[in-house]
């Protein structure tokens, strides 16, 4: 008797701590999601206004920008933002250009051409007015050219503002003609000046615009690519714009979504995104568990409560489970040392080996079939880099969760940008140092038909192994492009990297890049020189507010002359550094080689090993830390 009241009794307590771990559970589970999905769509849409930026920088440089210049630098920006349905460009355009305009755009392949306004019938020139702003290029095509944004209303007021405020602004919701009622897309005007430069006054701003670069993306293909790549596909996903208080429908996974969100517990996510409010909400499709079950799960706990060899085993496997969530493959995953666009890297040991190591996981939301085969390509063809300043790569594979991992050899150190920015200018022999180093292991990349594509101070840390101060890692060959395919090489399975697909870092992006032009090895000869001056000068050779204000710095002209940041320094060696960051590929150094024999001609005195030792004695905390 007394033994089953003790089993009632625990059933009770059982059932009404497991009630609270399911609700607990759930709740998390949902927050987790919401964070996750939140998180995945924010970056699917700042890509694409990102890439926007950089169209724009291009078009601010060249404001008379013809109509394959822009289609070839449009269409790399759009291989790098697939699910983008469209990029133009809208000049603003005064009643007297308008003849003048039109007659171009028809010379250029479009005999029909003409600045267009709606109407009952459809799309129809435009009445005359003061200043249009008419569609002139589009990639990829479309029936939009000629349109002229200031003649809608709704379209207008977005334009005003973004002109007004400076920056990128998105507009309501907006159906595309081709599409259905239930199809929600949005339009990014991101507005462009001459030269770049944006005028203090507001109404200077929308005055003297040169026109807007502009973005179309189906809000639907964004969201479900972001679901796909997150814990969103079990839950239901709804996305509404509440900007000014007003809600309007962007999206719900499945039909019925924003319905049972008026009714059920769901866990809301606000976005703040170029100008407008979007409410995201993640919550569960179906109702809770019958309470029935936890009722069930007490009884059979009180059951293996009686046996002290189940209590025993559960308690094992338990422990177990937990001791799981801590490793990775082979590895024991220590602690998260870092989190960027790509993915988290941790801290780990190799428990076999006792070798520590970097583990880096892929973001779940660039985890797909293709960007996981890519990634694979390319861990392998950095794996075949053996150079010394290479990051060493000791294997790669799936978590059971389906996450693509790489472990790599782990490094104590600082990175090049926090040397540039905490400990410059350099003397000439130890950025001289740095910069042999990191051309050595670019030229057996080179060798290997590898650029990097991203070379940048971030990318370059300084360490120290064993007895040997200064030793320069290159890092994140998870960027490289092969430059072409080798005959009977086995790692050319899959599709090839298309050109131009990633951009890099600002102010080390080479220009023949940022204009959507074919990419070879001269690409990393630009960014290292860009990483040599600010490594001589203290200061980087470009930089702006913004990524964009620092590209338009970059085609605008060359950088402040070195000679006049640091006159001691020797002319050969700002003459070979200006070499390197030529913009005309065609003025710039051929190959690493010829950087390296250039940089020995010069008879700079070496780096001493002590003074590199006595540097890191002075300075191993702040690196480290």
């Amino acid at each position: 008797m007394a033994l089953a009241l003790a089993g009632v009794t625990a059933t009770v307590l059982v059932a009404g701590v497991v009630t609270d771990r399911a609700r607990t559970a759930q709740r998390l589970a949902r927050e987790r999601a919401a964070a996750e999905v939140s998180f995945a769509v924010t970056e699917r849409v700042s890509l694409p206004a990102e890439a926007l930026q950089t169209l724009g920088a291009v078009i601010a440089h060249s404001p008379t920008i013809d109509r394959a210049t822009f289609e070839s630098v449009a269409a790399s920006v759009h291989r790098r933002t697939p699910r983008v349905y469209a990029l133009e460009w809208a000049p603003m355009v005064a009643d007297a250009q308008r003849p003048a305009v039109e007659a171009r755009a028809r010379a250029e392949g479009r005999p029909s051409f003409a600045i267009l306004e709606p109407a009952a019938s459809g799309l129809v020139p435009a009445a005359a007015r003061p200043r249009y702003l008419p569609v002139l290029y589009a990639f990829p095509d479309n029936a939009g050219v000629g349109f002229d944004v200031l003649s809608r209303a709704e379209a207008k007021a977005v334009f005003d503002l973004a002109c007004s405020s400076g920056r990128g602004v998105f507009s309501p919701r907006y159906r595309l003609i081709e599409d259905s009622e239930d199809i929600a897309s949005v339009i990014l005007y991101e507005p462009v000046w001459h030269g770049g430069r944006v005028p203090d006054d507001a109404a200077a701003r929308c005055r003297d615009i040169a026109g807007v670069v502009i973005l179309i993306f189906r809000v639907g293909d964004m969201v479900r690519d972001a679901i796909a790549r997150s814990d969103g596909r079990a839950f239901d996903v709804i996305l509404h714009d509440v900007t000014g208080g007003i809600e309007v429908l962007l999206f719900e996974i499945r039909a019925g979504a924003a319905a049972r969100a008026a009714l059920a517990s769901h866990h809301d996510a606000p976005l703040e995104l170029h100008g407008r409010t979007w409410r995201l909400r993640v919550g569960e499709v179906t109702a809770p568990p019958s309470p029935l079950l936890p009722l069930a799960i007490g009884g059979a706990l009180t059951v293996l409560a009686v046996s002290l060899g189940g209590a025993a085993a559960w308690l094992l496997l338990h422990r177990r489970r937990l001791r799981s969530m801590s490793r990775l493959g082979q590895y024991r995953v220590d602690r998260e040392i870092g989190r960027g666009a790509m993915g988290v890297v941790y801290q780990a040991q190799h428990l076999l080996l006792q070798r520590p190591a970097a583990l880096k996981l892929l973001a779940p939301d660039l985890v797909d079939a293709a960007s996981r085969a890519r990634f694979e390509r390319e861990v392998r063809l950095a794996a075949k880099l053996q150079h010394p300043s290479v990051v060493q790569v000791y294997d790669f594979g799936v978590t059971a969760e389906g996450l693509f991992f790489y472990a790599m050899e782990l490094l104590d150190g600082l990175t090049v940008r926090d040397l540039i920015a905490n400990h410059a200018p350099l003397p000439p022999a130890r950025a001289a140092d740095i910069v042999r180093q990191v051309a050595q292991a670019l030229r057996e990349a080179h060798g290997k038909r590898i650029i990097h594509r991203d070379l940048a101070p971030a990318n370059l840390m300084l360490t120290v192994r064993g007895e040997t101060y200064d030793v320069v890692k290159v890092l994140d060959f998870g960027l490289v492009k092969r430059i072409r395919t080798l005959a009977g090489d086995e790692d050319q399975r899959g599709p090839a990297t298309a050109e131009g697909i990633v951009i890099g870092s600002p102010g080390f992006i080479a220009p023949e890049v940022l204009r959507g032009k074919v990419a070879d090895e001269r690409v990393d000869i630009y960014a290292l020189g860009a990483v040599w001056y600010g490594l001589l000068a203290g200061r980087l050779p470009y930089s702006g507010a913004t990524a964009a204000a620092t590209i338009q710095s970059q085609l605008r002209a060359m950088p402040v002359p070195l000679n006049k940041l640091v006159p001691e320094l020797p002319p050969p060696l700002i003459e070979l550094v200006t070499d390197c960051m030529q913009p005309d590929p065609r003025l710039r150094l051929r190959s690493m080689s010829e950087l390296l024999q250039r940089l020995d001609a010069l008879g700079l005195p070496p780096w001493p090993q002590e003074q590199a030792r006595v540097w890191w004695r002075d300075h191993r905390k702040v690196a480290s830390s």
